[in-house]
C-alpha cells in the first residue's frame, strides 16, 4: 500500500423515511411486524388498564403460536396474551424509537452544557428550592466553581445549588428529564460536578423506570470533595427498561459554603440508537466523538477521528465536510497492506416499514492510489 490512499467519511446521515409512525400503519402492516423476540408498547385499540406496567412501558413478544394473538412478557414481568388481529383489534405496536405514538423524547435530545439558557430539563415542583444558571462563580466565598466546566473560563455557564440564607440544611432542588424513549441496547449518563466547601451536602442521580414505581440511584456523592470539577463515571441506563425519567437532585448542608454545582450532562450515543440514528459529524467543533458507532475488531486496521489535515501529504482532505469539526479516515501509511479493511459498524438498527429508508454521508477520495469504499 501507498501512503496516497487516505479516504475519509464524515455526516453519516439517515433519512426521515427511517423513522416509522405506527399509528398510520394498516393492522395488516403492524400484526406482520410481530415475531418471537418484537419489542412493544401499547397500541390503537389497548384497553387492559396498567397491566403492562403504565403507558409507555416496554415489553417484549414471546410467541406467535395462536393465529390473532401475541403472548408479551412486560418490562414488569407480567405476562399475558394480546389481540393481534383477533376480533379486527390491535392491542400493541411495534416499539420504533422516534416514531413509536408513546410521548416519549430522545435522550440524547437531553444533551446540555447550559450554554444556553433554554433548558429541556425541567425544574421540579416537589422540591423546595431551584437549580440556578451561573458563570464567574457563585456569590459566597470558599465554595462553588469559579469557572465552568465546558471552557474553564469565568464566561461559561453551569447550573448550581446556592446554600446561603435562606436556604437550610436538607433542602432539595431537583432537575428532571422528560419521559424518555427506551433503549435497545444498554446506554449511559455521565456529567460534570464541583463539590467544595466546608458544609457540602449531597447531590444524587436517580432513574425512574415508567409504570414501575422501582427508583434505581445512579451516582450519589456527599461532603467536600475540593476545588475542581469531577466526572462520574459511566452511568448505565439498561435496555430491560422501558420509558424512564433521570432526576438530578441537589441536597444543601449546614451552611452558605456547601453551593454545588454541575455542568456537561451526556446521554451515550447508543441512547439514541434504533431507528433514528442523529445525523454524525463526529462531534463538535472541539471534541471527536465516534457517536455509537465503532470498529468491527473483524478487519485488519480502523477508522481514526481526525480534524484538519491527513499526516500525509498528497491525499486526505484538509478539513471535515462542514469546515471547522471532525471526521473519520482510513490511514493507508505502513504498516497498512494492499487489501487490507477497516469496518466502521453503526448501533443496532430495527428494520423500518416500506423501502423508503436511506442512509447518506459525505466522502473523500483524494490520492495517487486510493483503493476501494
Amino acid at each position: 500500500a501507498s501512503f496516497t490512499g487516505d479516504i475519509a467519511i464524515d455526516d453519516l446521515a439517515f433519512g426521515t423515511d427511517c423513522c416509522t409512525d405506527w399509528s398510520t400503519q394498516t393492522s395488516a402492516t403492524i400484526a406482520s411486524s410481530f415475531v418471537t423476540g418484537t419489542r412493544v408498547v401499547r397500541g390503537k385499540d389497548w384497553s387492559w388498564a396498567n397491566q403492562d406496567g403504565g403507558k409507555g412501558a416496554l415489553g417484549n413478544v414471546t410467541s406467535t403460536a395462536t393465529p390473532g394473538w401475541v403472548v408479551v412478557k412486560w418490562s414488569n414481568g407480567h405476562t399475558n396474551s394480546y389481540r393481534m388481529g383477533s376480533t379486527s383489534k390491535y392491542d400493541l405496536y411495534p416499539y420504533k424509537d422516534a416514531g413509536t405514538p408513546t410521548g416519549g423524547t430522545a435522550a440524547c435530545s437531553m444533551n446540555t452544557n447550559f450554554e444556553t439558557a433554554a433548558l429541556a430539563w425541567s425544574q421540579t415542583t416537589s422540591d423546595t428550592t431551584d437549580w440556578r444558571r451561573d458563570s464567574g462563580g457563585t456569590p459566597s466565598s470558599a465554595t462553588g466553581p469559579s469557572v465552568d466546566h465546558t471552557k474553564g473560563t469565568s464566561s461559561g455557564w453551569y447550573m448550581y445549588l446556592e446554600t446561603s440564607s435562606p436556604s437550610k440544611a436538607g433542602d432539595t432542588a431537583t432537575l428532571e428529564t422528560p419521559l424518555l424513549n427506551a433503549v435497545v441496547q444498554d446506554c449511559s449518563f455521565s456529567l460534570w460536578y464541583h463539590m467544595y466547601g466546608a458544609s457540602i451536602g449531597t447531590l444524587r442521580i436517580v432513574l425512574t423506570p415508567v409504570g414501575t414505581g422501582a427508583k434505581r440511584t445512579l451516582f450519589t456523592k456527599s461532603g467536600n470533595q475540593g476545588n475542581s470539577w469531577i466526572q462520574t463515571p459511566n452511568l448505565a441506563v439498561l435496555k430491560s427498561y422501558g420509558q424512564f425519567q433521570v432526576s438530578i437532585t441537589g441536597v444543601a448542608g449546614t451552611t452558605f459554603t456547601g453551593d454545588i454545582a454541575i455542568d456537561d450532562l451526556v446521554f451515550s450515543a447508543t441512547c439514541c440508537n434504533k431507528l433514528c440514528i442523529p445525523t454524525n459529524t463526529f462531534g463538535s467543533t472541539t471534541t471527536g466523538n465516534l457517536m455509537g458507532w465503532t470498529n468491527s475488531g473483524k478487519d485488519k486496521q480502523d477508522w481514526t477521528l481526525r480534524k484538519g489535515t491527513t499526516p500525509s501529504g498528497s491525499t486526505g482532505p484538509t478539513a471535515d465536510h462542514t469546515g471547522s469539526g471532525f471526521y473519520v479516515y482510513y490511514e493507508t501509511s505502513v504498516p497498512v497492506q494492499p487489501g487490507d479493511t477497516a469496518i466502521l459498524v453503526s448501533p443496532q438498527i430495527e428494520p423500518p416499514v416500506g423501502t423508503g429508508c436511506q442512509m447518506t454521508f459525505y466522502y473523500h477520495m483524494y490520492g495517487s492510489t486510493i483503493g476501494s469504499l
